[in-house]
Protein backbone atom coordinates (compact mmCIF):
# COMPACT_ATOMS: atom_id res chain seq x y z
CA UNK A 1 0.00 0.00 0.00
CA UNK A 2 1.33 3.42 -0.98
CA UNK A 3 1.80 6.18 1.56
CA UNK A 4 0.01 9.51 1.20
CA UNK A 5 3.00 11.21 -0.39
CA UNK A 6 5.24 12.92 2.14
CA UNK A 7 8.15 13.50 -0.22
CA UNK A 8 9.23 16.24 -2.61
CA UNK A 9 10.46 15.14 -6.01
CA UNK A 10 13.25 17.06 -7.76
CA UNK A 11 13.58 16.38 -11.48
CA UNK A 12 16.28 17.39 -13.95
CA UNK A 13 17.61 16.19 -17.28
CA UNK A 14 20.96 15.71 -15.55
CA UNK A 15 22.84 16.58 -12.39
CA UNK A 16 22.49 20.37 -12.56
CA UNK A 17 19.29 20.09 -10.54
CA UNK A 18 21.40 19.12 -7.55
CA UNK A 19 21.96 22.88 -7.15
CA UNK A 20 18.22 23.19 -6.46
CA UNK A 21 18.18 20.07 -4.28
CA UNK A 22 20.98 21.56 -2.17
CA UNK A 23 19.05 24.75 -1.43
CA UNK A 24 15.78 22.91 -0.70
CA UNK A 25 17.60 20.66 1.74
CA UNK A 26 18.79 23.72 3.68
CA UNK A 27 15.27 25.10 4.05
CA UNK A 28 13.46 21.79 4.63
CA UNK A 29 15.92 19.64 6.60
CA UNK A 30 13.30 17.10 7.75
CA UNK A 31 11.45 16.62 4.47
CA UNK A 32 12.42 13.53 2.42
CA UNK A 33 13.55 14.44 -1.09
CA UNK A 34 13.65 12.19 -4.15
CA UNK A 35 16.03 13.35 -6.88
CA UNK A 36 15.80 12.05 -10.44
CA UNK A 37 18.33 12.77 -13.21
CA UNK A 38 17.24 11.70 -16.68
CA UNK A 39 20.83 11.30 -17.87
CA UNK A 40 19.85 8.73 -20.47
CA UNK A 41 18.18 11.50 -22.49
CA UNK A 42 20.41 14.48 -21.74
CA UNK A 43 20.83 17.05 -23.25
CA UNK A 44 17.26 18.36 -23.32
CA UNK A 45 18.41 21.61 -24.94
CA UNK A 46 18.72 19.94 -28.34
CA UNK A 47 15.37 18.11 -28.12
CA UNK A 48 12.00 19.11 -29.57
CA UNK A 49 9.24 20.41 -27.31
CA UNK A 50 7.36 17.14 -27.81
CA UNK A 51 10.38 15.10 -26.72
CA UNK A 52 11.03 17.32 -23.70
CA UNK A 53 7.44 16.96 -22.54
CA UNK A 54 7.51 13.20 -23.04
CA UNK A 55 10.75 12.67 -21.13
CA UNK A 56 9.72 15.05 -18.35
CA UNK A 57 6.30 13.40 -18.03
CA UNK A 58 8.01 10.03 -17.66
CA UNK A 59 10.15 11.50 -14.90
CA UNK A 60 7.11 12.96 -13.15
CA UNK A 61 5.33 9.61 -13.28
CA UNK A 62 8.39 7.95 -11.76
CA UNK A 63 8.48 10.46 -8.89
CA UNK A 64 4.73 10.18 -8.33
CA UNK A 65 5.20 6.43 -7.91
CA UNK A 66 7.85 7.22 -5.28
CA UNK A 67 5.15 9.00 -3.25
CA UNK A 68 6.04 12.56 -4.18
CA UNK A 69 3.17 15.02 -4.07
CA UNK A 70 5.19 18.13 -4.96
CA UNK A 71 7.44 18.03 -8.01
CA UNK A 72 10.19 20.60 -8.54
CA UNK A 73 11.10 20.82 -12.22
CA UNK A 74 14.74 21.73 -11.53
CA UNK A 75 15.48 22.21 -15.22
CA UNK A 76 14.93 25.44 -17.12
CA UNK A 77 14.51 23.61 -20.42
CA UNK A 78 11.86 21.26 -19.03
CA UNK A 79 10.11 24.21 -17.37
CA UNK A 80 10.05 26.38 -20.49
CA UNK A 81 9.07 23.33 -22.52
CA UNK A 82 5.81 22.77 -20.70
CA UNK A 83 5.27 23.65 -17.02
CA UNK A 84 1.59 24.45 -17.68
CA UNK A 85 1.28 21.21 -19.66
CA UNK A 86 2.51 19.16 -16.67
CA UNK A 87 0.09 20.92 -14.35
CA UNK A 88 -2.83 20.06 -16.62
CA UNK A 89 -1.71 16.48 -17.11
CA UNK A 90 -0.95 15.66 -13.46
CA UNK A 91 -3.84 17.26 -11.59
CA UNK A 92 -3.12 15.47 -8.31
CA UNK A 93 0.37 16.94 -8.05
CA UNK A 94 1.74 20.38 -7.28
CA UNK A 95 4.61 21.84 -9.28
CA UNK A 96 7.39 24.39 -8.88
CA UNK A 97 9.38 25.36 -11.97
CA UNK A 98 12.60 27.28 -12.55
CA UNK A 99 12.35 30.81 -13.90
CA UNK A 100 15.47 32.84 -14.85
CA UNK A 101 15.65 35.79 -12.40
CA UNK A 102 15.44 38.46 -15.10
CA UNK A 103 13.33 40.78 -12.98
CA UNK A 104 15.96 40.84 -10.22
CA UNK A 105 18.72 41.49 -12.75
CA UNK A 106 16.71 44.38 -14.21
CA UNK A 107 16.40 45.93 -10.77
CA UNK A 108 20.11 45.71 -10.01
CA UNK A 109 21.91 46.28 -13.30
CA UNK A 110 23.85 49.55 -13.42
CA UNK A 111 23.86 50.06 -17.19
CA UNK A 112 20.80 48.09 -18.38
CA UNK A 113 22.91 45.37 -20.04
CA UNK A 114 22.04 41.78 -19.14
CA UNK A 115 23.35 38.38 -20.26
CA UNK A 116 21.18 35.25 -19.98
CA UNK A 117 23.10 31.97 -20.09
CA UNK A 118 20.96 28.91 -20.88
CA UNK A 119 20.49 25.90 -23.15
CA UNK A 120 19.74 26.38 -26.84
CA UNK A 121 16.08 25.44 -26.36
CA UNK A 122 15.56 27.94 -23.54
CA UNK A 123 17.45 30.69 -25.39
CA UNK A 124 15.13 30.35 -28.39
CA UNK A 125 11.91 29.69 -26.45
CA UNK A 126 8.85 31.92 -26.54
CA UNK A 127 8.71 31.47 -22.76
CA UNK A 128 12.03 33.27 -22.29
CA UNK A 129 11.22 35.91 -24.91
CA UNK A 130 8.02 36.71 -23.04
CA UNK A 131 9.94 37.00 -19.75
CA UNK A 132 12.39 39.41 -21.34
CA UNK A 133 9.54 41.41 -22.90
CA UNK A 134 7.75 41.55 -19.56
CA UNK A 135 10.63 42.38 -17.22
CA UNK A 136 13.40 43.88 -19.37
CA UNK A 137 11.76 45.19 -22.51
CA UNK A 138 13.79 48.40 -22.74
CA UNK A 139 17.05 46.79 -21.66
CA UNK A 140 19.89 45.40 -23.75
CA UNK A 141 19.57 41.63 -23.21
CA UNK A 142 21.84 39.03 -24.79
CA UNK A 143 20.54 35.45 -24.63
CA UNK A 144 23.21 32.76 -25.09
CA UNK A 145 22.66 29.03 -25.55
CA UNK A 146 25.67 27.19 -24.08
CA UNK A 147 25.29 23.39 -24.36
CA UNK A 148 29.07 22.99 -24.01
CA UNK A 149 28.85 24.29 -20.44
CA UNK A 150 26.15 21.74 -19.62
CA UNK A 151 28.55 18.99 -20.70
CA UNK A 152 31.30 20.47 -18.52
CA UNK A 153 29.12 20.18 -15.41
CA UNK A 154 27.78 16.72 -16.33
CA UNK A 155 31.38 15.52 -16.55
CA UNK A 156 32.27 17.14 -13.23
CA UNK A 157 34.88 19.43 -14.84
CA UNK A 158 33.69 22.58 -13.12
CA UNK A 159 37.18 23.83 -12.21
CA UNK A 160 38.98 22.70 -15.35
CA UNK A 161 40.85 24.75 -17.92
CA UNK A 162 38.23 23.74 -20.47
CA UNK A 163 35.46 25.34 -18.38
CA UNK A 164 37.48 28.57 -18.14
CA UNK A 165 38.16 28.52 -21.88
CA UNK A 166 34.47 28.06 -22.73
CA UNK A 167 33.38 30.79 -20.31
CA UNK A 168 35.87 33.24 -21.77
CA UNK A 169 34.83 32.37 -25.30
CA UNK A 170 31.19 33.01 -24.46
CA UNK A 171 31.49 36.01 -22.18
CA UNK A 172 34.70 37.98 -22.78
CA UNK A 173 33.40 40.12 -25.65
CA UNK A 174 30.23 40.94 -23.72
CA UNK A 175 32.18 41.98 -20.64
CA UNK A 176 34.33 44.22 -22.86
CA UNK A 177 31.06 45.81 -24.00
CA UNK A 178 30.15 46.52 -20.38
CA UNK A 179 27.46 43.92 -19.73
CA UNK A 180 27.34 43.90 -15.94
CA UNK A 181 24.66 41.30 -15.09
CA UNK A 182 24.59 37.55 -15.73
CA UNK A 183 21.37 35.54 -15.32
CA UNK A 184 21.85 31.79 -14.95
CA UNK A 185 19.14 30.20 -17.09
CA UNK A 186 20.20 26.60 -16.54
CA UNK A 187 20.55 24.86 -13.17
CA UNK A 188 23.84 23.29 -14.27
CA UNK A 189 25.46 26.71 -14.37
CA UNK A 190 25.02 27.27 -10.63
CA UNK A 191 28.01 24.96 -10.18
CA UNK A 192 30.11 27.33 -12.31
CA UNK A 193 29.53 30.41 -10.15
CA UNK A 194 32.92 30.22 -8.46
CA UNK A 195 34.66 29.91 -11.83
CA UNK A 196 32.76 32.90 -13.22
CA UNK A 197 33.62 34.97 -10.15
CA UNK A 198 37.24 33.89 -10.42
CA UNK A 199 37.45 35.13 -14.01
CA UNK A 200 35.30 38.28 -13.88
CA UNK A 201 35.26 39.25 -10.22
CA UNK A 202 33.31 42.43 -9.48
CA UNK A 203 32.75 43.27 -13.13
CA UNK A 204 29.85 40.85 -13.37
CA UNK A 205 26.94 40.36 -10.96
CA UNK A 206 25.51 36.82 -11.05
CA UNK A 207 21.81 36.05 -10.61
CA UNK A 208 21.15 32.44 -9.63
CA UNK A 209 17.54 31.17 -9.26
CA UNK A 210 18.39 28.30 -6.86
CA UNK A 211 17.55 30.03 -3.59
CA UNK A 212 14.35 31.57 -4.96
CA UNK A 213 13.17 28.18 -6.24
CA UNK A 214 13.90 26.63 -2.85
CA UNK A 215 11.91 29.35 -1.07
CA UNK A 216 8.95 28.85 -3.40
CA UNK A 217 9.17 25.10 -2.80
CA UNK A 218 9.10 25.73 0.94
CA UNK A 219 6.01 27.97 0.61
CA UNK A 220 4.09 25.46 -1.52
CA UNK A 221 5.10 22.52 0.67
CA UNK A 222 3.88 24.20 3.85
CA UNK A 223 0.48 24.68 2.24
CA UNK A 224 -0.02 21.10 1.09
CA UNK A 225 1.78 18.83 3.54
CA UNK A 226 -0.26 16.70 5.89
CA UNK A 227 0.52 14.20 8.63
CA UNK A 228 3.72 13.84 10.62
CA UNK A 229 7.14 13.71 9.02
CA UNK A 230 9.68 11.20 10.22
CA UNK A 231 12.84 12.52 11.83
CA UNK A 232 15.65 12.74 9.28
CA UNK A 233 15.54 13.39 5.55
CA UNK A 234 16.06 9.87 4.12
CA UNK A 235 16.79 11.23 0.63
CA UNK A 236 16.88 9.01 -2.46
CA UNK A 237 18.75 9.60 -5.72
CA UNK A 238 17.94 8.02 -9.07
CA UNK A 239 19.36 8.23 -12.58
CA UNK A 240 18.30 6.80 -15.93
CA UNK A 241 21.99 6.80 -16.94
CA UNK A 242 25.14 5.04 -15.66
CA UNK A 243 25.13 4.77 -11.86
CA UNK A 244 28.90 4.94 -11.33
CA UNK A 245 29.23 8.16 -13.31
CA UNK A 246 26.27 9.73 -11.49
CA UNK A 247 27.86 8.79 -8.17
CA UNK A 248 31.25 10.22 -9.17
CA UNK A 249 29.99 13.54 -10.51
CA UNK A 250 27.06 13.98 -8.11
CA UNK A 251 29.28 13.41 -5.09
CA UNK A 252 31.80 15.92 -6.46
CA UNK A 253 29.15 18.59 -7.09
CA UNK A 254 27.61 18.26 -3.62
CA UNK A 255 30.97 17.60 -1.92
CA UNK A 256 29.59 14.53 -0.18
CA UNK A 257 28.95 10.93 -1.17
CA UNK A 258 25.50 10.25 -2.60
CA UNK A 259 24.37 6.83 -3.77
CA UNK A 260 22.30 6.56 -6.94
CA UNK A 261 19.88 3.83 -7.98
CA UNK A 262 18.89 2.95 -11.52
CA UNK A 263 15.45 3.76 -12.86
CA UNK A 264 13.50 1.37 -15.06
CA UNK A 265 13.38 3.95 -17.86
Amino acid sequence: MRSMGFSIGVFDSGLGGLSIYREIRKLLPRTPLVFLADQKNIPYGSKTRKEIRRFTSQGIEFLENKDCQLIVIACNTATTGGIDYYRRKFLRLKFVGVVPPIKLARQQTKNDKIIILSTNFTAKSLYLKNLIRRFANNFQVKSLGCPDLVRVVEQGNIESRSSQRILRKRLDHLILNNYDSLVLGCTHFSFLRSQIKKIYGRRLKIFDPSKAVAKQTQRVWRKIRTGTLSKGSNDRFFTSGPIKEAFRVGSKLLEKKIEFKQTDK
